[in-house]
């Protein structure tokens, strides 16, 4: 249960910044992926004090937070559907990683899943442009 939790709260947490970041470039006419960022947790805020029966609630948040940083990569790089994969590579990492407490931790696990998702992407399409020959 409580992996599905993470699991549920990174992908809305990714999803949540790369299409706030689109809707302040169209309503706004700039584009802050920073503030996306920044306001994501802030959404994800009561949503993870109602899940904390269930799951660690600083767990969620920085999670959260991780997660936004996945979000603010460009949809030019990874379309929404590798953002997903990546942020699901994010909580296995967030996972194995709970117990170093290492500072920047959170942007380096986001850096390592979006990085193995761009390679696997990579990897995939130069596998599927040979056997399309």
């Amino acid at each position: 249960m409580k992996i599905l939790l993470l699991l549920a709260i990174s992908i809305l947490s990714v999803l949540i910044t790369s299409h706030l970041s689109i809707l302040l470039k169209k309503k706004l006419n700039f584009e802050d992926k920073v503030l996306a960022s920044a306001l994501t947790p802030l959404i994800i805020l009561p949503v993870a004090y109602l899940l904390r029966n269930y799951a660690d609630f600083n767990q969620l948040l920085a999670l959260s937070y991780g997660a936004s940083f996945v979000g603010m990569t460009s949809s030019l790089r990874l379309p929404n559907k590798y953002l997903i994969l990546s942020s699901i590579l994010l909580v296995g990492i967030f996972q194995f990683s709970l117990s170093f407490n290492l500072g920047g931790e959170l942007g380096f696990m986001a850096f390592l899943s979006v990085g193995t998702t761009y390679l696997l992407m990579l990897i995939f399409s130069r596998i599927q442009n040979r056997t399309s020959i």
